[in-house]
């Protein structure tokens, strides 16, 4: 008789979908291999469409397998991206802490999520390639500040090529997630960010909608 692994067995006590969003060359591939193989390459190829990495961490005696989903930064991938908005359940966006164009599109990428994803899921900020912060001007520290409290995100300087604050920017968005979850959870049944989040009410005839889509 064939037998299947469950979760249990595996010590995996939960799945976590995480999504890295950011504008194209800011880090994020070079951030999830720093964080899933603990390396850095130097000359890596642009993300083409959606790829999906794998870990798991032992988070407080928790088993818990994260699935990490790179996302293209070019505007011609980002319908496709949006596709992976429902159903995460932690977003990370990235921008390059020595550009400030990276930096100024955030806000675009934070209206995208409140349009498509879960209200419920848990959003950081991260500021990649702080290695570089001595060759090159940065962005000012109190513009991503003003911008963190506006947006009530945690914010995350790091360096995928030194490894500075990778693996604590992801094993702090796998514990809000858990927590998050697990406030959620009755008793030993599983439910995800985006099943629990409520149903909106329908519009009526001729009301305006508040939404950041119109």
């Amino acid at each position: 008789m064939k037998s299947h692994q469950n979760k249990a067995e595996t010590g995996v006590e939960l799945v976590e979908k995480v999504l890295l969003l950011g504008d194209i060359s800011v880090g994020k591939t070079s951030i999830i291999t720093r964080f899933t193989e603990g390396a850095f390459y130097e000359n890596i190829a642009n993300t083409i469409g959606v790829e999906y990495h794998r870990k798991t961490i032992n988070l407080k005696g928790k088993g818990i397998e994260m699935e990490i989903w790179d996302t293209s930064g070019q505007e011609r991938y980002q319908s496709i991206a949006k596709s992976f908005y429902r159903g995460c359940m932690g977003i990370i966006i990235v921008f390059d802490v020595t550009s400030e164009k990276s930096f100024g599109n955030v806000k675009s990428w934070i209206e995208h999520l409140n349009c498509d994803a879960d209200s419920e899921v848990v959003k950081i900020l991260v500021g990649n390639k702080s290695d570089l912060k001595d060759e090159f001007s940065s962005v000012d520290k109190t513009e991503i500040a003003e911008l963190t409290k506006e947006c009530n995100l945690v914010y995350f300087e790091t360096s995928a090529k030194t490894g500075e604050n990778i693996k604590d920017a992801f094993e702090f968005i796998a514990l809000q997630i858990y927590e998050k979850l697990t406030d959620f959870e009755p008793r030993d049944r599983r439910v995800s960010l985006a099943s629990s989040k409520k149903s909106p009410k329908k519009r009526e005839e001729g009301e305006k909608s508040d939404s950041c889509c119109n």
